[in-house]
C-alpha cells in the first residue's frame, strides 16, 4: 500500500477540519423528521421580513418536551423585534401540558396549541403565532408561509451531535422563502416577505448550557455553531464537558466541520430574571473565519415561566471569512439549564 506514510500524530496536527459533500444523509431524513417523535424535540424558526418600511425578526420556537419534567410539555416561546424602531420588542413564553389545548397529530406535521400552530411537510410550512398580553388581548399575531429552498445543513455533517449526557439529532432548513402577514401592537402588515431559518432538534434534555449561533454570511455561506458549557457554579455537575463546533454549508452543497472558539463581551444584567449575558462575542474559526457579532438590542430575552430564561438575539456579523471581508446575520441563544433541573 502506497497511501500517505507521514505519522498520523502530525495528519491530526495539520488538519484541524473534516470537509465532506453528500448525496444523502444516513442518520436522519429532513423530509420525514420534521414531524415529531417520541423523544424530546424542538422546532426553531427564526424569520428576518420586511413589510411597509420596517425590518423584523421574528423567533418562533416550538418544544414538546416529554420525560424530563414528569408530565409531557407543549413548550411556545415567540419574540418579535422591529430592528427599524428597536425599542418595539415583543416576546412571550407559553407552556401547555399536552391533552390540555394541546393536539399533535402523527404521522406528518400538525401540532397546535393555543397560540400557535406549525403544519406542513418539506415543501410548505405553516407558522401560525400569537402573543397575548396579562387580559388576553392579542399584542401580536402572524400567519406566515415558507417554502424551503437549497441544500440542508446537517450539524457535524452526520446530523448527530454531542448534548448534555447523550446525543442529539440536528439539521436545519436554512433558506426558506418567507410570506404571509401579521399584526403587531394594533398595526397591520399584509405584505410580509423575506426568508427564515429552520432549525430541527430532538434527542436527549438535561442539565446543560451552550451558546448557539446560525451565522448567514453575504457570500451565501451558513454556519451552524455550538459551544457547549460547563455550570459556572458546579463545573464538576456536567459530565461531558465543553464542546464547540461550527458546521459550514458552503454555497457548492458542500460541508464542513471546524473547531470554534467563542469570547464573549459587553455584559449586562437582566431586571426580569436577574442574569447576566454578555451583548457580543468574538467567533474565531481555525484556517476559516474570524468574525465579531454584537446584538442588534439588549434585553431581547425570553422570561421564562418554568425558571428557563435565555436570551434569543438579532445580531449582526462583521469580519474576515476565507480571507475576505464579509457581514452577516445570526440569532444568538444562549440557553442555561442548570438551574431549571436543579430545582426539578
Amino acid at each position: 500500500m502506497d497511501g500517505d506514510r507521514n505519522p498520523t500524530s502530525a495528519n491530526l496536527a495539520g488538519k484541524q477540519t473534516l470537509s465532506a459533500k453528500l448525496d444523502c444523509h444516513p442518520f436522519f431524513n429532513a423530509a420525514l423528521d420534521l414531524a415529531p417523535n417520541p423523544e424530546v424535540g424542538s422546532v426553531y424558526i427564526a424569520s428576518y421580513v420586511e413589510s411597509q418600511g420596517c425590518k423584523f425578526t421574528i423567533v418562533f420556537h416550538l418544544m414538546l418536551i416529554v420525560g424530563s419534567i414528569g408530565r409531557p410539555l407543549a413548550q411556545l416561546a415567540i419574540s418579535v423585534f422591529n430592528e427599524t424602531t428597536p425599542k418595539d420588542y415583543l416576546s412571550r413564553e407559553m407552556n401547555q401540558f399536552w391533552l390540555n389545548g394541546t393536539t399533535v397529530n402523527i404521522p406528518g406535521l400538525d401540532i397546535k396549541t393555543p397560540e400557535g400552530h406549525l403544519s406542513g411537510d418539506i415543501d410548505k410550512l405553516v407558522v401560525e403565532g400569537r402573543i397575548p398580553d396579562k387580559n388576553g388581548l392579542q399584542q401580536f399575531d402572524m400567519r406566515l408561509e415558507m417554502l424551503p429552498r437549497g441544500p440542508v445543513l446537517p450539524n457535524l455533517i452526520t446530523g448527530v451531535i454531542p448534548f448534555s449526557n447523550g446525543v442529539n439529532y440536528e439539521f436545519a432548513l436554512p433558506r426558506m422563502q418567507t410570506s404571509g402577514k401579521m399584526t403587531v401592537g394594533g398595526t397591520e402588515y399584509n405584505d410580509i416577505t423575506g426568508w427564515s431559518w429552520l432549525d430541527r432538534e430532538w434527542g436527549s434534555l438535561g442539565p446543560s448550557k451552550w451558546t448557539w449561533m446560525n451565522i448567514q454570511l453575504d457570500n451565501d455561506v451558513q454556519m451552524s455553531i455550538w459551544d457547549e458549557q460547563n455550570d459556572n457554579k458546579n463545573p464538576d455537575s456536567y459530565v461531558g464537558g465543553p464542546r464547540r463546533f461550527a458546521t459550514i454549508l458552503m454555497p457548492t452543497g458542500e460541508l464542513a466541520v471546524a473547531p470554534v472558539a467563542i469570547t464573549e463581551g459587553d455584559p449586562w444584567t437582566s431586571q426580569d430574571s436577574q442574569r447576566t449575558y454578555p451583548n457580543q462575542w468574538q467567533v474565531t474559526i481555525p484556517g476559516w473565519a474570524d468574525l465579531k457579532v454584537r446584538s442588534l438590542r439588549k434585553g431581547q430575552e425570553i422570561v421564562s415561566q418554568i425558571n428557563a430564561h435565555r436570551v434569543e438575539a438579532k445580531a449582526e456579523v462583521d469580519g474576515i471569512y476565507d480571507g475576505k471581508p464579509v457581514k452577516g446575520v445570526t440569532m444568538v441563544e444562549l440557553f442555561d439549564l442548570f438551574p431549571l433541573f436543579s430545582t426539578l
